[in-house]
């Protein structure tokens, strides 16, 4: 139903639009590993470009996932998003170039 929520939010005048959250059940989520990660996210912003606990950590994050499920970027993309397009905020963006070379600190 999360179409439905995201719908229900597009609607609403501010300050009611200000905020959004949904819960995810965590343990279901990890026993259902990888199928349960359609995508890694990162918002597209300044901020987020140039700090190291934002769009690069996520790339990491990316590239860990798929060498250790021994997927593709095809299988589990990763994409932005951008918080200023409502009608279509996900845009692809390129994956970390080689997987197995990510370092983590």
């Amino acid at each position: 139903m999360l179409s439905t929520m995201l719908a229900g939010y597009y609607k609403r005048p501010a300050p009611f639009n200000t905020h959004n959250e949904f819960i995810v059940d965590a343990e279901y989520s990890e026993e259902q590993l990888p199928g349960s990660i359609e995508a890694f996210w990162y918002p597209m912003t300044a901020g987020c470009q140039t700090s190291t606990k934002c769009a690069a950590y996520t790339l990491r994050m990316h590239a860990k996932f798929l060498l250790e499920y021994g997927l593709t970027n095809s299988d589990v993309p990763i994409v932005g998003l951008r918080l200023d397009q409502w009608k279509h905020p996900f845009v692809a963006v390129p994956p970390a170039a080689d997987p197995s070379a990510v370092v983590e600190y």
